[in-house]
Parts: C-alpha cells; structure tokens; sequence
C-alpha cells in the first residue's frame, strides 16, 4: 500500500474523495487501527495534515490516518460536511456525509488490514460535529472520538451498539 495517497469512492450519485496515511510501521499482517480526521467547515484535508501532526503521530502510534474531503462549491477549499442543521454547501444540498464515512470505511477496508475494533474519529470545528454525529449514527463502526470545538447539535446520541 502507498503510504500517503488519495482515494477516491462513488457514494449515491457523487465522487467523494479522501486522503490516506499509511504509518512506517504498517505490517498487513497485522489489523491496524484507523484515525478518521475531519476538516472544518471551509477547511480541506491538507490544511488539517498541517494543523493536527497526525501524520507523525501515524508513524509514531502505528495507526492508519484518513482525511475525508467535505464538498462545495470548489473542488479543495471551502469545503463543508453535512450535520443537518449545520453546515453550509453540504447541508443545503443534503450531502449524505455519514454514508461516506461508511463507504469510506468500507473502502478503506479493501486496501488495508483495519482492526475494525479500534476506529476513532476526530474534528476541527464543522468536523467535531461530524465526529458526534458519526458516533452516533455508525457506532456499530466507531468506538471512540475526540472531536476539537465542535458541539454534540443533538439532543442525545443514538448509538446503534446501545452504548449510551
């Protein structure tokens, strides 16, 4: 596997497209755990590479890295993810961003050995909320996050998993 790339994956009638970090230490022998990082809104993948080291912290931890692109009006800034009532191009056009994840993680799966157990999210702003809400909605999928400045924008989660 290539250690830092794009990928890119039809969800309903887009393209969506998100970026990998493979750490120095990947070993397809083994599961690896994976750090979905989500931008904020107006925000692209690279300018959360640059923002969080989580590409070092890949190499360091030995997990698996992936920047979801959000969408809008340009193809790599001012992009934004979907949280129902929030947040601007993704929410107006009702971008289905939890069925990316999805797909992405699904993805992700056919080109990485993924310790399924062990999938985290995390967010700056506009991708702390999405971190909540795939939390919520892929629980089945996602056992822990760490969203950055970003609000719950729900009355309670819904787990899938019953874990409240």
């Amino acid at each position: 596997m290539i250690r830092s790339r794009a990928r890119t994956i039809a969800v309903g009638d887009l393209q969506r497209r998100y970026r990998v970090h493979v750490p120095k230490s990947y070993d397809a022998a083994n599961p690896t755990p994976v750090v979905v990082v989500f931008h904020g809104g107006g925000g692209n993948p690279e300018s959360m590479v640059r923002l969080t080291g989580m590409n070092a912290k890949s190499d360091e931890a030995g997990s698996i890295v992936v920047y979801p692109f959000g969408t809008g009006m340009l193809a790599d800034t001012l992009l934004t993810f979907n949280r129902g009532g929030c947040c601007g191009y993704a929410m107006q056009r009702k971008i289905d961003d939890v069925g990316f994840t999805r797909a992405l993680l699904d993805d992700l799966a056919t080109v990485a050995t993924v310790d399924s157990k062990r999938v985290f999210a995390t967010g700056l702003s506009n991708g702390g909320i999405m971190s909540h809400y795939v939390a919520s909605e892929l629980s089945d999928r996602i056992a822990a996050i760490a969203p950055v400045g970003g609000p719950l924008m729900m009355d309670a989660p819904n787990p899938k998993n019953g874990n409240g």
